[in-house]
């Protein structure tokens, strides 16, 4: 059992691990793919509108520096000045220079140029009548489809020609309207073809940037959560190992005392709850078999002293008023065999409350393994297949998450998927460390139970200050499980009631008793009538507590009997829980009743404690 717990706890976890950061790796790594694209589009984004602010300028430049000569007629310094533009940027494939007529001046290629324009005939392509309109600078992407006669210029890459107006004044219209203000018309069209042949060196080597940075990123984040999942491993292996061994040796150690054996040493090396609830154990063990050990000697001595007395009464009844001094001698015999029966006596009483312990010690211990089973049956029921279904759903789509969760069908529910998981896999942990606390309280509570148990033997006082509500709300929390499990519908009505001195631990014990058999007593109930209330009240000088059910109720002659040792109404009761709650609530100075109208009516128990115990005690022990 402590193996399964431990492997189970170990595979569980580490599963959670593995998962968890398989769909970080996986986030991050949708992240810096989406970042990468990202900003390469922002990189051609970028360079493309330097290329646009390269052309304009030039365009813009070259249209200014053209007024003069076009004016002049200068077709060679036209020619000149588009030819030294052409040659001195690579990245310019043709310059063109025409006229509003669309008659090119000069046309010049990257490799040749032609200086013979006089067979020049008007342009007519789409990109020319495009420029032949504009009024401003602009670019246009080159088709060949549209524009044939610019495919020799192209060689296989993109080229976008910039052009730009030349404004100015023609000369006749500068000598004729000399008293009147002139406007600026257009003289000609002064043309570019840039290449984006560098642009597109560029665009390649920042995508193979990109790509080495995003592969590196994402072998480094791949080796990080390996290493960190394997760390995690271990880690936790070694916890499952330090909680689960205690707990094993301890619930063997149990079952090895439930069964009759009190040989068997308990010895655990631990420091923690566990390991002072082991002493605790071993030296009840101890006590429990020294006194059955001492009961079966006390029963065998009180055997032979039976007969004996037997014997001496026989002698007396014959010898009568005659032996006066034999008489005498045997009544002294009579005595000294009394009191060895009044030690037997003790001894048995001391053995009814190891007994009375090891009663109170089994209901907690209830609780305990309640809230273990309930760990374990979330722990088989998790939701982490469906998160390991859903990361091998988008290991499948790797090479294109991206598309996948935004186009496929499937690939949109994945982060609502995660998103449930996520929020489940929180559930189950809250759940988990939920029944760990209760665990924790019930482990506590057999500590204060031994703890309590230990200083009652040694000066039988063991008070403190407490409020009645908290103790009430630890013990509901502990019998919660087993509530909920059957379906017990609690319901309180607390009063606000001054705290009280007295034994906490023995409040708990009083409980826990009687929550118990409340759960008997409501099993046979139907699922929605099963109803358990409880209420806190100051009475005059008491306060008192009612906790009443709707279950199956107690027979009228039982009510008188209820409380007696060995009196029980279970088929596989021993009678020992309510006897005990009986015993301790009047170590307390208080009283408990039970009440009920018969079978079928439900039953109420009310404990009444003195708000003045603390000083009823002190008073009782200074009398003794």
């Amino acid at each position: 059992m402590t193996s399964s717990i431990r492997n189970t706890l170990i595979k569980r976890v580490t599963s959670i691990l593995v998962i968890t950061f398989i769909a970080v790796l996986s986030i991050v790594a949708i992240m810096i793919i989406y970042t990468a694209n990202t900003n390469l589009k922002n990189s051609e984004k970028q360079l493309f509108q330097a290329l646009v602010t390269k052309g304009n300028t030039l365009v813009v430049n070259n249209s200014q520096a053209l007024i003069e000569m076009v004016n002049d007629n200068s077709f060679s310094a036209i020619h000149n000045l588009v030819s030294a533009t052409v040659a001195n940027d690579k990245d310019i494939v043709y310059g063109i220079f025409m006229d509003t007529d669309r008659l090119p001046w000069t046309i010049i290629y990257h490799q040749s140029d032609d200086e013979n324009l006089t067979q020049r005939s008007v342009l007519n392509d789409t990109i020319s009548l495009w420029a032949s309109h504009l009024t401003q600078s602009s670019h246009i992407k080159i088709n060949p489809n549209t524009a044939p006669m610019y495919s020799s210029t192209l060689n296989d890459t993109l080229v976008y020609e910039f052009a730009a107006p030349v404004m100015g004044l023609s000369e006749a219209d500068s000598e004729s309207n000399e008293s009147k203000p002139l406007e600026k018309q257009i003289l000609g069209i002064i043309r570019y073809g840039i290449s984006t042949s560098q642009l597109e060196s560029a665009r390649v080597e920042a995508q193979s940037v990109t790509q080495k940075i995003m592969f590196l990123t994402l072998f480094i984040v791949l080796l990080l959560a390996f290493i960190v999942i394997f760390l995690a491993f271990l880690a936790t292996r070694y916890t499952a190992t330090l909680l689960s061994q205690p707990l094993a040796e301890l619930s063997q150690a149990t079952v090895d005392i439930s069964r009759g054996n009190y040989d068997s040493p308990i010895i655990i090396n631990s420091d923690n709850e566990v390991g002072v609830l082991s002493q605790s154990f071993d030296k009840m063990r101890i006590k429990i078999k020294e006194t059955l050990s001492q009961l079966l000697l006390n029963q065998k001595d009180l055997n032979k002293k039976n007969e004996r007395l037997k014997v001496i009464q026989n002698e007396l009844e014959n010898l009568n008023q005659h032996l006066e001094d034999k008489v005498n001698e045997r009544t002294a015999e009579l005595k000294a065999v009394q009191n060895e029966l009044l030690k037997s006596a003790r001894a048995a009483g001391m053995a009814e409350i190891a007994i009375n312990v090891l009663h109170n010690i089994g209901n907690v211990i209830n609780s305990v393994n309640v809230a273990n089973q309930d760990n374990c049956t979330m722990l088989k029921r998790s939701r982490v297949s469906g998160l390991i279904k859903t990361n091998e759903l988008i290991n499948q789509h790797n090479t294109n998450i991206g598309q996948f969760i935004n186009d496929d069908p499937r690939g949109q529910k994945v982060p609502v998927l995660l998103d449930k998981l996520g929020n489940s896999l929180v559930k189950e942990n809250e759940a988990i460390l939920a029944n760990s606390i209760r665990m924790n309280q019930s482990i506590g509570i057999i500590g204060d139970i031994i703890a309590n148990q230990q200083k009652h033997a040694k000066d039988n006082l063991y008070i403190e200050e407490f409020d009645l509500e908290s103790i009430i709300n630890e013990s509901l929390n502990i019998q919660k499980i087993n509530f909920d499990k059957h379906f017990i519908q609690v319901t309180t009505d607390f009063e606000l009631v001054p705290k009280i001195s007295g034994d906490r631990a023995k409040l708990h014990q009083i409980l826990s008793n009687i929550f118990i058999n409340a759960q008997h007593a409501l099993i046979n109930n139907s699922e929605d009538n099963r109803l358990l209330n409880i209420k806190l009240f100051a009475e005059q000088q008491s306060i008192v507590i009612v906790i009443k059910d709707n279950g199956y109720g107690i027979l009228q002659d039982s009510l008188t009997r209820i409380f007696q040792h060995g009196f029980t109404t279970k088929q596989n009761g021993h009678g020992f829980g309510l006897h005990s709650c009986a015993n301790l609530i009047g170590e307390m100075g208080g009283q408990i009743e039970a009440h009920s109208d018969g079978p079928g009516q439900g039953a109420s128990f009310v404990i009444k404690l003195n708000s003045t115990y603390t000083q009823i005690t002190e008073k009782s022990l200074l009398k003794e």
